[in-house]
């Protein structure tokens, strides 16, 4: 038995839910467990109140069990361990929380299904009502671009900020204007400014006062869209796979968090849509007090895809926090960061100089 244990925002919520239906239609015993806990940093559960197809109560042993499920896991595991040659049964059920599952992508007939299970309730303001006709009128491109938590959080901004660049904004543009005749750009962000800053669009409508509950709008007129450009975010993935569109251009960036074992596209995405390859060589070193060599400094600034990775950002005594590489040709090799220069390390020429400074002062 599958226990899909609802956490996250709305798009996360949705490819829960999706899998628990695309499950059961596989004849899987399947039940939802909204876990409350894990639902306070958005909206909470947001199933229940957009769409009317969707009931999610939890069972009161349910809450129970994952109460207990920590400790549970924890004798699994030494079952495990120790080889008794017992079955597990303190695990009950198999947890499946969002992106574990190996493939969450949906065949044609469960797309059907599940566009009309998420129906969203009709729009009913002016505002928004204007943007939608817009959207039907003209050969519309929805851009969806996060920051937000992406870039005030550190704990977003390590796993998922500075992954769409502008420079994935303005490839994914181009494809547009080669492709499709007359389009209109609808950017949908809560960091306006910046799109304005850094993209040259000329037939454009910015769309960013749907907030809190009314968020969800957003994926509502992304959804309504002919083609879509959309972050490393499953709410906007959410509003490009809503799109029936049968001719949509879909383009999306290979890389969506700042791991170099990423296999988020692999799940979620479609054979059909356009990737942007927006994979940087982004590396922090630590020397452990060894002299750097030539050999590292230039195949570590010659890289041509691998990503930085947090291995540990445990802060030492003296304030310092500790990062290193995840995979290179050569043996691991860590430098050190200051606290404050820690918002910095997402930048790829302030790196380079930190290297190549940290390499002169080494020789």
């Amino acid at each position: 038995m599958f226990i899909i244990r609802l956490t996250g925002g709305l798009g996360n919520q949705m490819f829960q839910y999706s899998l628990y239906v695309k499950l059961k239609k596989c004849g899987c015993k399947v039940v939802l467990f909204a876990d409350t806990n894990n639902l306070k940093e958005h909206n909470g559960i947001e199933l229940n109140r957009l769409f009317e197809n969707i009931s999610i109560t939890n069972n009161k042993f349910l809450c129970v069990y994952f109460t207990m499920y920590p400790y549970l896991q924890r004798i699994g595991w030494l079952f495990a361990k120790y080889r008794f040659g017992l079955i597990n049964k303190a695990i009950l059920f198999k947890v499946i929380t969002f992106p574990v599952w190996e493939n969450y992508q949906l065949n044609d007939s469960e797309l059907v299904q599940i566009r009309y299970i998420f129906s969203f309730p009709s729009i009913a303001d002016k505002a928004n009502l204007q943007i939608r006709n817009k959207i039907k009128e003209t050969n519309s491109v929805s851009i969806h671009i996060r920051r937000g938590d992406y870039i005030k959080s550190p704990i977003y901004r390590r796993t998922h900020g500075n992954v769409c660049t502008s420079d994935y904004y303005i490839k994914s543009i181009e494809y547009i204007l080669q492709h499709v005749k007359k389009p209109v750009f609808f950017v949908f962000s809560d960091d306006i400014q910046w799109a304005k800053d850094n993209l040259s669009l000329n037939d454009v409508y910015y769309i960013s006062g749907n907030n809190g509950l009314n968020s969800y709008i957003d994926m509502q007129l992304m959804s309504l869209c002919k083609h879509n450009i959309i972050a490393n975010s499953t709410f906007s993935a959410w509003g490009a796979i809503l799109n029936s569109n049968p001719d949509k251009i879909v383009i999306a960036p290979r890389k969506w968090i700042n791991n170099c074992f990423d296999k988020t596209l692999q799940k979620i995405g479609y054979y059909d849509w356009v990737i942007i390859d927006n994979r940087v060589p982004i590396i922090t070193l630590r020397a452990d007090g060894m002299k750097l060599s030539d050999k590292y400094i230039d195949y570590l600034l010659k890289q041509t895809h691998n990503d930085y990775r947090v291995v540990s950002d445990t802060v030492l005594n003296d304030d310092r926090f500790v990062f290193n590489i995840a995979h290179t040709e050569i043996s691991l090799i860590n430098i050190e960061m200051k606290d404050i220069e820690f918002e910095a390390l997402s930048d790829r020429y302030w790196i380079e100089k930190k290297i190549c400074d940290y390499y002169e002062k080494s020789k």
